[in-house]
């Protein structure tokens, strides 16, 4: 049997953030610690972990720059 892979892309655009202003560890950081959280707690997000999902997570800018 072909196990099939799952990954779910997730955009999200931090309003009225530029990507200079900003400390992106400290950000990047936070933002793991929130997610690894939700995702434990978070029903709607238990479809995911039982169907050994990977969801990746891209947070841009304002005028679209990648956080990384």
């Amino acid at each position: 049997m072909i196990s099939e892979i799952k990954i779910y892309p997730y955009d999200f655009t931090l309003v009225r953030v530029l990507k200079g202003n900003i400390d992106v560890a400290a950000l990047k950081m936070s933002v793991e610690k929130e997610i690894l959280a939700a995702s434990k707690t978070n029903l709607s997000l238990e479809a995911f972990t039982y169907n050994d999902s990977t969801v990746i997570y891209h947070y841009m800018d304002s005028i679209r720059k990648i956080y990384s």
